[in-house]
């Protein structure tokens, strides 16, 4: 989903500052190549929102579908290749997966906070370990494999006394943590009151005002270092394998108004991609949406960043995306965190993620069937 990340300051750290128009920046061309999924599609393609695609150097792309507790591998054209997962606790099954990533050696990682771990399988659906994380871990949200096995992720946990707490941290292969970057907490809830319709629909418009304390977001850099960045402000920060920030960086931005329109439509994304947890989809009700969307307010503002993703040898950010008109601005950076493209996006989206040149956006389309569209990227 589509959020990103409240850093903390480091002074020794340089700053570097991206001009509106710096010299010798591309305009990029971005048009959908390929779309899996649909109100026609065969079984194996209608998938549970909010589905998860990453793609290979191979242009395979593995589709996380929760709903269905499965894995859904496609060939470069589109072609399903092989399905993995069931329902369960056991070795290759998942309780309750709610994100996955490619690791640069090609393995898959799927995060369950059912079984409370991380699995890691070959390209062909075969276990090859995994790691337990702690109890408290009830979320995980985009998570960035390294080169060295370590993984930068958010996850939201729950401390003893039932504070809800979202982290970007970064994690050993062996899941456990070694940094955290930054903390946002929500408000108390008495979870005595569950069972209470007005209980969650607090729970989801305390959600829905993360976007403008900025909820975490990372993207990785070619394995060997990572971007992590905020929806509040367009600044963020490069770290290297260790996890050590190397640079920050900023960009300027022409703000753009948060209609009415577009919040209902950003915040049914949020209220979708939660509900997608099986452990929340029966208590996240269009009952539920409704009351909270009437409680929240939020800026007057488009939230400066909208997804980030890795691409090619650097990252790119999609800016000021409007979910009525589908329309957003992307901004492409380098390794170093120096702006180096530009181009416009139009699509329906959740979730973004890159690999090599190309792009893959996860959205529900007018139907509201879930689609992972494949986008060409290239230089006019």
């Amino acid at each position: 989903m589509l959020w990103a990340l409240l850093l903390l300051a480091l002074d020794d750290i340089h700053k570097v500052a991206n001009d509106l128009k710096p010299s010798g920046i591309t305009t990029y061309q971005v048009e959908p190549d390929l779309i899996i999924g649909g109100e026609d599609a065969e079984d194996h393609a209608l998938f549970t929102p909010t589905a998860v695609a990453v793609a290979g150097d191979d242009g395979a792309i593995y589709v996380l579908d929760p709903g269905n507790y499965r894995v859904v591998v496609f060939n470069a054209s589109g072609e399903m290749v092989r399905m993995f997962g069931q329902r369960g606790q056991g070795p290759g099954e998942f309780d309750e997966p709610v994100a996955m990533a490619l690791s640069p050696k090609g393995e898959i990682h799927i995060f369950d906070t059912g079984s409370m771990r991380m699995q890691v399988f070959s390209v062909a659906g075969e276990v090859l370990r995994e790691a337990r994380f702690e109890s408290s871990m009830h979320g995980a949200f985009q998570p960035a494999v390294l080169e060295n096995g370590h993984v930068l992720m958010t996850c939201m946990k729950l401390s003893s006394e039932l504070q809800m707490t979202y982290y970007m941290l970064l994690f050993d292969e062996e899941m456990k943590e070694r940094r955290e970057y930054s903390a946002v907490s929500q408000p108390k809830l008495d979870w005595n009151k569950v069972n209470d319709s007005g209980f969650w629909a607090t729970f989801l418009a305390d959600h829905f005002t993360l976007l403008d304390r900025g909820f975490p977001m990372v993207a990785p850099i070619g394995g060997k270092a990572a971007a992590i960045i905020r929806t509040n402000a367009y600044e963020g920060q490069v770290c290297n394998l260790e996890g050590d920030i190397t640079r920050t960086f900023t960009k300027e931005y022409k703000p753009k108004l948060f209609t009415d329109e577009a919040k209902r439509a950003t915040f049914e994304q949020i209220w979708q991609s939660l509900a997608a947890n099986p452990a929340l989809s029966n208590q996240l009700t269009q009952q539920v949406f409704e009351r909270a969307l009437a409680k929240t307010e939020t800026s007057p503002r488009l939230p400066p960043v909208f997804a980030i993703a890795a691409f090619g040898k650097g990252f790119v950010t999609l800016v000021n995306f409007d979910p009525v008109t589908r329309q957003g601005e992307l901004d492409f950076f380098d390794a170093e965190g120096r702006i180096v493209g530009q181009g416009a996006f139009r699509g329906h989206l959740q979730y973004l993620t890159g690999a090599g040149d190309r792009l893959y956006a996860v959205g529900l389309d007018a139907a509201d069937n879930v689609v992972v569209t494949r986008y060409a990227v290239r230089a006019k």
